[in-house]
């Protein structure tokens, strides 16, 4: 039987009272044609009952945004998956905020992937966290990042673990700082690596200490240069021990001077000896004391010669003892002429005998005068022959007499001709009788005048016969009467003819009786 319903005119049904639409039976309901739909006014709508939801998608679709919104929650309820599937964009984004909130989860899951995506974020963020649990993972990959963003922080939190990871890159960009911090650590942790790649410099740089501390090693991986560039001092230095080891040797490189620089030693000192050595040399040289300090002699072994060569001139002299004793022979090696003069008092002092050895001889050589001077007796009877014979006169000047005293064979045979020069008479009064013998002819013959004239008489009665053969007119005319005649009448007969024919009248005259018998006939018949 047909619905008396139908032959009812626009006008006849826009006509009908609240109390004739609540009288219709539903065949009456589903008889209505779109046109006399279209007729009906709000107030009709409105008076609707939810037994009533009959309605087709075609009915349903010739509703106007106007009618939507003033359909009941208990009809909203009433309707049907396929019902909800054939409501338009405009008739979705019609509908209130108190629709939405008062309908059931059911409901919500009837929406296709298309339709959430009509929904406006005012009306997103109508969600309670019950209805966003029960958006399905199609749903969620509908909305926009716009729409997200719309997410309150409780509804964002109220997501499982396969809501979270079905989110995109796009989707989760359209996050604040805020909604992300809102998300308890087990949430972020939740995250996809590839999900947390691709969240903005400004996300991560705005994350809490935290959250940030919440990602695991799989997410850390993923952190672009411009994120890591982008976490701040309170973050980097909120980083636990574990979780600064997690950071690859590219993140570390990746970080800026000022990041670097305001690193704690805390963070420092936890770096892996891998970490250490990628650091860049820019990276390197804005590193305090306190943070060169703050590492261990395994991660100063660890820097790269390239590393030591980059710290500046305070940086060298305010490692401590133990890191710079701690440097390999490749990395000593690098070490310049400033940062060679860098070197304190006390650092020097540190170093043993094995370290000093580490120097070549370009670096002993430059040192400065205190510095050399500073060396303690082991240290510099370590130096070895090239060592020593890369001295300059100034340091050679330089040697206390404790230093020279000291002085093995090898040493003092190393020392050129003009280093012998260099030597004070202290200085080569201070080499005793046994060392004084170890001098090559060659380096007698270097002594100057004034430095034989200053010979004690212990050290020239040392000489060898050898040695005293080798002194030139020069220096045997510089020979005072007081070292002539501290000579033994052995030393006396050891001159060459040579050597007596060169001595003055006023040294003959002053010879003593015992060393002018003690001459030789050949001696005798050179005086002049």
């Amino acid at each position: 039987m047909v619905s008396p319903i139908t032959f009812l005119g626009p006008s006849q049904i826009a006509a009908l009272s609240t109390a004739n639409i609540q009288a219709l039976s539903t065949a009456d309901v589903a008889a209505l044609s779109t046109t006399q739909i279209q007729a009906l006014t709000t107030t009709q709508v409105a008076a609707f009952q939810a037994s009533q939801m009959v309605f087709s998608v075609s009915q349903l679709q010739a509703f106007s945004d106007a009618d939507i919104s003033v359909l009941s929650t208990d009809d909203f309820e009433a309707l049907k998956s396929n019902q909800v599937q054939a409501l338009t964009s405009d008739q979705i984004q019609a509908l209130t905020t108190d629709q939405l909130g008062a309908i059931s989860t059911t409901s919500i899951q009837e929406f296709s992937k298309t339709q959430v995506g009509f929904l406006t974020t005012a009306q997103i963020s109508a969600f309670n966290t019950a209805d966003a649990r029960a958006l399905t993972t199609t749903q969620l990959s509908g909305l926009t990042s716009t729409q997200i963003s719309g997410l309150s922080s409780d509804n964002l939190s109220a997501l499982n673990s396969a809501q979270v990871q079905s989110l995109s890159t796009v989707q989760l960009q359209g996050l604040t700082t805020s909604q992300l911090n809102a998300l308890s650590t087990s949430d972020i942790n939740e995250f996809s690596a590839s999900q947390i790649g691709g969240l903005s410099a400004s996300q991560i740089g705005g994350l809490s200490s935290d959250n940030l501390n919440a990602l695991n090693s799989a997410q850390v991986v993923k952190l672009t240069s411009t994120q890591i560039q982008a976490l701040t001092t309170d973050q980097l230095n909120s980083l636990t021990s574990s979780d600064v080891r997690e950071l690859t040797t590219a993140q570390i490189g990746q970080l800026t001077t000022a990041q670097v620089s305001n690193l704690t030693t805390s963070v420092i000192s936890s770096l892996t000896t891998a970490q250490v050595a990628s650091l860049t040399t820019a990276q390197v040289q804005q590193l305090s004391t306190d943070q060169l300090a703050s590492l261990s002699t395994a991660d100063v072994r660890a820097l790269t010669t390239a590393q030591v060569g980059a710290l500046t001139t305070s940086q060298v002299s305010g490692l401590t003892t133990s890191n710079l004793n701690a440097l390999s022979n490749t990395q000593v090696a690098k070490l310049s002429s400033s940062q060679i003069q860098a070197l304190t008092t006390d650092q020097l002092g540190s170093l043993t005998s094995s370290d000093v050895q580490e120097l070549s001889s370009a670096q002993i050589g430059q040192l400065t005068t205190t510095q050399l001077s500073q060396l303690g007796t082991d240290q510099l009877n370590a130096l070895s022959s090239s060592q020593v014979a890369g001295l300059t006169t100034a340091q050679v000047q330089s040697l206390t007499t404790t230093q020279v005293s000291v002085l093995g064979t090898a040493q003092l045979t190393s020392l050129s001709a003009t280093q012998v020069k260099a030597l004070s008479t202290d200085q080569l009064n201070a080499l005793g009788t046994a060392t004084v013998q170890k001098l090559t002819t060659a380096q007698v013959q270097s002594l100057t005048t004034t430095q034989v004239s200053g010979l004690s008489s212990d050290n020239l009665n040392a000489l060898t016969s050898t040695q005293v053969s080798s002194l030139n007119s020069a220096q045997v005319q510089s020979l005072t009467s007081s070292q002539l005649n501290s000579l033994t009448t052995a030393d006396i007969r050891e001159l060459t003819t040579a050597q007596v024919s060169q001595l003055t009248t006023a040294q003959v005259s002053n010879l003593s009786s015992d060393n002018l018998n003690a001459l030789t006939s050949a001696q005798v018949s050179k005086l002049t």
